[in-house]
């Protein structure tokens, strides 16, 4: 998807559309146990990412770099997996990292009215 949109940067935001793309995934579930509107999500999700600085390349791929916010959402998930006592990443963990590090796709779900608390809350349900 990255590529697709010629963005040179991985941002949090790329990782929150990949997470709320599937409509059976994890993601999703926890949002609607929430009660909010994915689609308004998504669509919020898209407009940021029409919005990006977009590159050239000529004659292959562009490099592509991790933000110092999707470095930080990473390390953030590997830590959120520890304090559940789960022994792999999942999406779960990355959803809940990237509620933790700041960034407009913080942002979006903060707005929607989706919080850490709140997920927490979800997973204890559904684990």
């Amino acid at each position: 998807m990255v590529f697709d949109m010629n963005h040179s940067q991985m941002e949090p935001i790329h990782l929150l559309s990949a997470l709320i793309t599937p409509e059976d995934g994890v993601v999703n579930a926890i949002i609607k146990k929430i009660g909010i509107n994915h689609n308004k999500i998504k669509n919020e999700i898209s407009a940021i990412l029409e919005m990006m600085p977009k590159i050239e390349s000529r004659g292959g791929t562009a490099q592509l770099y991790l933000s110092q916010e999707m470095a930080k959402t990473l390390h953030q998930a590997e830590k959120e997996a520890g304090r559940l006592h789960d022994e792999y990443i999942s999406t779960e963990h990355l959803f809940l990292a990237i509620l933790s590090v700041k960034s407009p796709a913080t942002a979006i779900l903060n707005t929607a009215g989706v919080d850490t608390e709140k997920v927490l809350k979800v997973l204890a349900d559904i684990r």
